[in-house]
């Protein structure tokens, strides 16, 4: 290499030619006109279908296709009515309520796999949090209780507690906020009492429409109240 800014390359069956050699600052300034040069291209254009991927239509079951069903499974030992099921958010595990206590299913292999001893009384539904870190169950005695699926031991104890308004103490359903942090429960009267979870506090009771006078329940779908007593 000679000291005129090219570099020179000698072949034994051509002629010598010179090839320019640039300096770091003109190199790096070529570089990034390049890259800015290339950036400004415009890209090539998106195929976008005109008409969307096709997806299988869901069917109901009806006498023609139900011979395409097949069981996959028998849960037995369950020695009594069964009033309350639930799925773990996963699909791993199927809680099952047979009178007032709780078995826990595993759903590859349809073991059970534990049991959880209720103080609901019967128990009529149940709810895994959407976090699976607790299960809920409702049952005959007014009360929900919580337990954690982590240890399988109790969390919470929660009671309705009745009135002579809604004296049937009976939970027939339960259900848990997205954010698992609150719990709301109905009862037989057509009452529902909501719950914080993380402190048991209760944190309201909304009541059904019941048949009580017209004057009154015109004001209530109004949104507003009065001092009648049914």
């Amino acid at each position: 290499m000679k000291q005129d800014g090219f570099l020179h390359i000698h072949s034994s069956r051509a002629k010598p030619f010179f090839q320019p050699v640039y300096s770091r600052r003109h190199f790096c300034s070529l570089a990034t006109m390049s890259i800015l040069v290339s950036a400004c291209q415009s890209p090539a254009p998106v195929k976008i279908p005109t008409t969307p991927t096709p997806r299988p239509t869901l069917k109901p079951i009806i006498a023609s296709n139900a011979h395409n069903l097949a069981q996959i499974g028998v849960l037995e030992n369950l020695q009594d009515k069964v009033r309350g099921l639930c799925w773990s958010p996963d699909g791993s595990f199927l809680a099952v309520a047979p009178g007032e206590h709780i078995q826990i299913w595993q759903s590859a292999s349809l073991k059970q796999v534990a049991t959880l001893q209720g103080k609901t009384g019967s128990i009529n539904g149940m709810a895994w949090s959407s976090d699976g870190t607790s299960l809920a169950a409702a049952g005959d005695k007014g009360i929900v209780q919580i337990w954690q699926t982590a240890n399988r031991q109790t969390q919470r104890l929660l009671n309705w507690q009745t009135t002579s308004t809604h004296p049937r103490p009976e939970l027939l359903s339960v259900a848990w906020s997205p954010t698992s942090k609150q719990l709301v429960a109905g009862n037989a009267d057509g009452a529902l009492l909501l719950w914080d979870t993380t402190n048991g506090k209760n944190l309201g009771l909304w009541e059904g429409t019941r048949p009580v006078c017209k004057l009154r329940r015109t004001l209530s779908l109004c949104g507003l109240g009065c001092g009648l007593v049914p």
